[in-house]
């Protein structure tokens, strides 16, 4: 059994013995799949970046499978590994070698004076938000992070899933049926609490919420942005895809 009592994990991705300084991988349900291929996993070859596509087995849901795989000490081996969200693209070959290129991307890296107001307005989503207010308030106002782009170092991995992990469950208590769909409430308390650094902005350029400039390596389509603000997304698909 695995520390978390789930027994031994199985892929559906073969991806071998490997051993890589960088392990990028996305994962997609059938209905996404195609889509990653055509547009995440692409740009990254485009740009010399290898892109391992899982398929997210049935019955599964996304977060907790990519909590599983982001968790799991059979992962290839590598000095680093990269969750990247299948409504991701790659515009820039961009230094993810990099000793800063770690961790989540603060959502309000661009806009600090807003960061209260606005994960207030997460935390309302939440069905157990009394619960995870009064965390939030209690630890001094955590940072919100998205958690569509993942640069762990492998010498912190698997701890810092472990802590991300015990967080989801400890919040998915409080929520109807033990479950909450969605994992921004525990990451923000397994960043903290871990002391896992911020991602510097150009590795993840949420289109929806943040600007984007010509330095952004990775952009990112994130809670259906409108068409003008996903224009930079659909601008480096074209330019990728020579159309």
């Amino acid at each position: 059994m695995d520390c978390l009592g789930q027994g031994k994990w199985f892929f559906y991705t073969e991806i071998g013995e490997v051993n890589v300084k960088l392990f990028f991988f996305t994962i997609a349900d059938e209905n996404r799949s195609d889509e990653a291929k055509e547009i995440l996993i692409a740009s990254g070859r485009h740009f010399g970046r290898e892109i391992h596509l899982f398929d997210i087995p049935k019955g599964w849901i996304w977060d907790q499978y990519k909590r599983k795989l982001l968790a799991d000490p059979e992962l290839a081996k590598a000095d680093k590994y990269i969750y990247l969200d299948s409504d991701t693209v790659m515009t820039k070959h961009g230094d993810w070698e990099s000793e800063q290129c770690q961790g989540v991307m603060d959502i309000f890296y661009f806009c600090p004076e807003q960061r209260k107001k606005h994960t207030m307005g997460f935390l309302r989503t939440l069905k157990t938000f009394e619960y995870v207010y009064d965390l939030w308030t209690k630890f001094d106002y955590p940072i919100w992070c998205n958690s569509g782009v993942v640069v762990l170092k492998a010498d912190v991995r698997i701890n810092f899933m472990r802590c991300w992990i015990k967080w989801q469950e400890t919040i998915d208590k409080y929520c109807e049926k033990n479950f909450w769909c969605g994992e921004e409430a525990s990451l923000m308390f397994a960043r903290h609490f871990f002391g896992l650094p911020l991602l510097p902005p150009q590795f993840n350029g949420i289109c929806k919420s943040q600007p984007i400039y010509d330095w952004h390596v990775l952009l990112h389509a994130a809670a259906n942005p409108s068409e003008e603000k996903k224009l930079p997304y659909t601008n480096a698909i074209k330019r990728i895809l020579g159309k």
